[in-house]
């Protein structure tokens, strides 16, 4: 169900998480210490602005380790507050770049707002936003305008209109149109939540996740990137290129390729034209393997010239499927208790094998054929079928055969 998907999913929230966690701590300090002043080419006082001091040009300030540039400012020290205009640029560290053209910091209360062609840059991650505020009591930082964050060395982005992380939870939701884009898959999402401690990421409402391999819809769910396993609930829906998948829930797990789906479950046949229903159903995605229990229900079009269409439905306790079509060895097995019918036929076995390299049915176990008014009973029964209709039998021992001759 798209390793390649989930292991780029797992390294981009990784990356995301930095560049936020990072940014978090532009801002917040244990201890609220005064502004300083390193640079202005002027500075005077402005009667229109109470207690503040006007700085103009390559103006300079320092706050804990964070170093702040601008054209002008206003610094408010009694508050111990300034607001900044003009080619503002915030910087901590080696790595951690902030930009943008506004920008009103209130040390005192740790909170900082920023305005306008915003562009957070963190080694190989870059965030580009209108408006982004800073909490350091809180120890959260968000936006509400949109914002898009990239990879600048593989092209990686996520898109959304509002994202919050919480530094204290070590958790991060990006909410309204959120879009994950990567190389081989994208990601569509109504709310995208990382748990860093769980490494553990949760959708909220509507998801889509496409790749090359399949679509993946659900309305909630969970990946942990951490042991690889995921977890899809509420009309699930997986469309490959040879199945489709619905079921209220699914269970996978990438590192040994199998999955579980279980609650009105429907597997899809897309190759060989053929629908499987139940409760239950495990996956082998190395395999391309499926197994299907809890009252499972198999249906089958079939289609003939000059007749209407007709449909073969057979039960039993347990149906597997396995699809190969590439090595022509793909294959179904029913077994206890199978019963089948269609408008001209009724049977009845232990167990039930179908072949596509040969198209041959094989029955055993007691099995019991009713056919244009004969009955057919043998050790083993096999069915040569083509294009879904069957065109001969052969009964191997112990064969009895009886019908009606007249009234």
């Amino acid at each position: 169900m798209g390793k390649m998907l989930f292991y780029h999913l797992q390294m981009k929230l990784h990356l995301i998480l930095l560049l936020l966690f990072l940014s978090t701590n532009l801002f917040s300090q244990k201890n609220t210490k005064v502004i300083e002043v390193l640079n202005a080419d002027n500075i005077t006082y402005d009667q229109r602005y109470k207690e503040a001091q006007r700085l103009k040009g390559n103006v300079a300030f320092k706050h804990d380790g964070t170093f702040m540039y601008c054209d002008s400012a206003l610094l408010y020290s009694k508050q111990n507050r300034f607001q900044a205009y003009g080619h503002i640029h915030v910087k901590r560290g080696d790595t951690l770049n902030l930009f943008g053209d506004s920008l009103h910091y209130f040390a005192k209360t740790k909170l900082c707002r920023m305005w306008g062609n915003i562009r957070l840059v963190e080694k190989d991650l870059q965030m580009t936003s209108d408006s982004v505020q800073f909490d350091g009591k809180e120890n959260k930082v968000w936006y509400t305008g949109g914002a898009i964050i990239t990879s600048i060395t593989n092209g990686n982005k996520l898109k959304s209109k509002k994202g919050i992380y919480y530094s204290s939870r070590k958790t991060i939701y990006f909410s309204e149109n959120v879009e994950l884009t990567g190389k081989d898959y994208q990601l569509t999402a109504d709310t995208l939540e990382y748990q860093t401690l769980k490494e553990m990421a949760v959708f909220h409402g509507s998801t889509i996740i496409r790749s090359e391999e399949n679509t993946v819809y659900c309305e909630n769910g969970w990946y942990d990137t951490k042991q690889e396993k995921s977890f899809f609930r509420k009309n699930v829906f997986i469309h490959s290129k040879d199945y489709i998948l619905k079921s209220d829930t699914v269970h996978y797990d990438r590192l040994q390729g199998k999955g579980k789906a279980q609650g009105n479950v429907r597997v899809q046949d897309t190759l060989n034209d053929y629908i499987i229903t139940g409760g239950k159903a495990d996956y082998n995605e190395k395999e391309n393997y499926f197994l299907v229990n809890e009252k499972p229900l198999f249906a089958k079009i079939i289609e003939e010239k000059n007749k209407p269409n007709d449909t073969l439905f057979a039960y039993a306790d347990t149906m597997e499927a396995k699809q190969d079509t590439l090595n022509k060895q793909s294959w179904l097995k029913m077994y206890h208790r199978v019963k089948f019918f269609k408008s001209d036929l009724q049977g009845k076995s232990d167990s039930l094998f179908y072949n596509e390299k040969d198209s041959l049915m094989e029955l055993k176990g007691k099995p019991v054929i009713w056919s244009n008014g004969q009955q057919m009973t043998a050790e083993k029964i096999e069915l040569k079928t083509a294009n879904g209709k069957i065109f001969g039998a052969e009964l191997i021992d112990n064969c009895f055969v009886i019908s009606e001759a007249d009234t």
